[in-house]
């Protein structure tokens, strides 16, 4: 089955771009440091026999024990990844399902209304949640909301983890731009259907509009808008990092960038101080997210459009 060699084309893929970030990660860090004149200067020398020594030792390590390693604080990195990435799942999955229900929506009110004065409310509202900044929405609705509490509204606690609310802003910061993109993919689905053989029947047995619309047209639609649900995912993983970390939302991207000390990476008096083990763990737990969205959209494509099961 063709299906069958698509999902392993998909692992095979998937190992290869996972081996080539492991293979990153592992790189030798040794860097010498030595004062010329009034400058410290920072020299790195890469040497095959380093990298070849840092990627069996840890390799053993991992064999050895039978874990990717433990933390800075101690505890196991299995532990930690999935403590942190149930965290975000939390977030990306809701996200995912609003993205996809309102970006309809509101790609059928696009459509609509292309028209029409409510085109502004409606292509001008997408364009403007394609093109403003992820970190400026956020910033903005903090500061916001920051003043509407200073001013009497009741007092939230608009960052941590804690409460059981901390996940309502993530969820909706991750689902600005998928909505908009969803909504733009709906409105040129819509628009490509004019004029069909099916519509014109439909009309002609007095079929109402509303019900061509979201029935029938919309029905057609649901492959090309689903077909983008890698791209959806591939964004909610990525864009959840910059959430986590501006929101202080503790889960496995806050954690990642704690473990790759970004603020101290650049100390001259550190030698690069990553957290291997846990850098490793995360990054395949990413991955695996990334390889079941892989294999879901494989399977919604081959599901959805008769054409693949028909080359079968």
């Amino acid at each position: 089955m063709k299906i069958l060699a698509k999902l392993v084309s998909g692992l095979l893929i998937w190992l290869i771009v996972t081996s080539i970030l492991l293979a990153i990660i592992l790189l030798p860090r040794n860097v010498t440091y030595e004062r010329v004149g009034y400058d410290d200067v920072a020299t790195y020398k890469f040497t095959w026999e380093a990298y070849q020594e840092s990627i069996t030792t840890y390799s053993k390590e991992v064999w050895d024990n039978k874990s990717f390693g433990t933390s800075k604080v101690g505890s196991p990195v299995e532990e930690e990844v999935y403590h942190y990435m149930k965290r975000t799942i939390v977030i990306i999955f809701p996200a995912l399902i609003i993205s996809l229900l309102l970006g309809i929506l509101k790609g059928v009110f696009d459509y609509k209304n292309v028209n029409s004065r409510k085109n502004i409310i409606g292509n001008g509202t997408t364009w403007l949640m394609q093109s403003v900044p992820e970190y400026f929405i956020i910033i903005t609705v903090q500061l916001g909301l920051l003043s509407l509490m200073s001013k009497g509204f009741p007092q939230l606690d608009i960052y941590g983890y804690d409460k059981w609310y901390n996940t309502l802003l993530p969820i909706l910061f991750l689902s600005v731009y998928p909505i908009s993109y969803i909504a733009r993919i709906t409105s040129s689905a819509l628009s490509e259907q004019e004029g069909k053989d099916y519509i014109r029947t439909a009309i002609a047995k007095g079929t109402s509009s509303k019900k061509i619309l979201y029935i029938h047209v919309l029905k057609n639609c649901y492959p090309t808008i689903l077909s983008q649900f890698l791209t959806i995912m591939i964004t909610l993983i990525s864009s959840s990092i910059v959430v986590e970390y501006l929101t202080f939302y503790r889960g496995a991207g806050t954690r990642l960038i704690e473990a790759l000390d970004i603020k101290t990476i650049y100390n001259i008096t550190d030698n690069f101080p990553l957290e291997v083990p846990t850098i490793v763990g995360f990054t395949i737990g990413f991955m695996i997210l990334i390889l079941c969205s892989l294999w879901i959209h494989q399977l919604l494509n081959y599901i959805l459009i008769p054409a693949k099961r028909g080359e079968e």
